[in-house]
């Protein structure tokens, strides 16, 4: 009772190179995103040198990380994936630009 099947199963490579190119971005992604928590307390000593920022990282940016975290943790299977990244991007172009505006308005 042998098997007539004793030839080796044939390995599937064509998209070895898709996947490492996306995992090579999203780790790319995760190393700029940790840089820039890192060094942002830096960033905004010389941006504002009169007010205290590291007194405003800490009690602002926690609690609204890990509410929109929680929100979107409890609701993660009723929020469209599309309009949940959509809004991600918006609210991080808003800061941003905002930050922008705050800091072209301290120097006139």
């Amino acid at each position: 009772m042998a098997n007539d099947n004793s030839e080796a199963p044939i390995r599937l490579e064509h998209g070895k190179f898709k996947a490492m190119v996306v995992c090579w971005i999203l780790g790319l992604g995760c190393l700029v995103s940790w840089n820039s928590l890192l060094t942002i307390g830096d960033y905004y000593y010389n941006l504002f040198p009169r007010y205290h920022p590291s007194r405003v990282l800490t009690l602002v940016f926690p609690p609204f990380a890990f509410a929109t975290t929680a929100v979107l943790t409890y609701k993660e299977a009723k929020i469209n994936t599309r309009w949940r990244n959509l809004i991600g991007h918006t609210l991080f172009f808003a800061s941003t630009l905002s930050l922008l505006v705050v800091s072209s308005a301290d120097t006139l």
